[in-house]
C-alpha cells in the first residue's frame, strides 16, 4: 500500500524547539538573527515530520479518499481523536458519519477506523473524486515538552545545519543531513506495508 497523504489543516500553535534553544544550538547570541532562526525551527519541524511520517506537535489533518476502504488508514501519527468523517452521499449531498458507524485505533502505530461490527460503510456517489474527507487532530501533544527528545535533538541538529549551510556552493552539501540526524529519527519513521 502506498503512503497515504494528508494535509495541514490547522498549523500547530507551538513549534517543539524554542527560540531559545535554537539560539543555544547555534551559539548566536545577538537578537538579529531571530526572524530566521524561527523561520529554521519551522522548517526543521516540517522537514522531520515528512522524513518520519509523523506530526510532532498538535495539528488538525485532512484526509481524502475515493471511497470506503475496509480499513482507512490515517497518516502522521500520533493520531489524538478523529474530528469527522465527511463524504458526498449518492445523491451528490454532503453528510456527516455518526461516529457510531465506525470504530477507531489511535493506539496502533498506524492509526485506523473501521466500520463498526453490524455496520456498513454508506455509498458514495460514483464518479466523484475524493468523496470522503476524515479530519482528525495529529502529534505527540501541544507543548514542544511532548515531542519526544530524540526528535527534538534531530531537529536541533539540523537547524544548525541550515544556518551553517545557508550559501550552498556544493549540490552534496546541500541534500546531506547533519550526522546524527538520521539515528535520532530512526526508531521514529513509519513503514507503510
Amino acid at each position: 500500500m502506498p503512503n497515504p497523504t494528508s494535509t495541514v489543516i490547522t498549523q500547530p500553535a507551538a513549534e517543539p524547539v524554542t527560540l531559545a534553544e535554537a539560539r543555544t544550538q547555534t551559539r548566536v547570541d545577538q537578537t538579529t538573527e531571530d526572524s530566521y532562526l524561527t523561520a529554521l525551527i519551522t522548517v526543521a519541524r516540517q522537514l522531520t515530520e515528512n522524513a518520519t511520517s509523523r506530526s510532532l506537535i498538535s495539528q488538525t489533518r485532512s484526509l481524502v479518499l475515493d471511497g470506503f476502504p475496509p480499513c482507512i488508514h490515517l497518516p502522521h501519527g500520533p493520531v489524538q481523536s478523529v474530528t469527522s468523517i465527511i463524504y458526498i452521499d449518492s445523491a451528490g449531498a454532503s453528510q456527516t458519519l455518526p461516529g457510531a458507524l465506525y470504530q477507531t485505533d489511535l493506539t496502533s502505530v498506524i492509526p485506523r477506523i473501521v466500520v463498526a461490527p453490524g455496520q456498513s460503510w454508506p455509498t458514495v456517489q460514483t464518479q466523484r473524486l475524493n468523496p470522503v474527507t476524515v479530519r482528525y487532530v495529529a502529534g505527540f501533544g501541544s507543548a514542544g515538552a511532548d515531542v519526544p527528545s530524540p526528535l527534538r535533538q534531530a531537529m536541533l541538529l539540523l537547524i544548525s545545519h541550515l544556518y551553517d549551510q545557508r550559501a550552498q556552493t556544493s549540490v552534496v552539501e546541500l541534500y546531506d543531513t547533519p550526522f546524527g540526524y538520521d539515528a535520532l529519527i530512526a526508531s521514529y519513521k513509519l513503514d507503510w506495508f
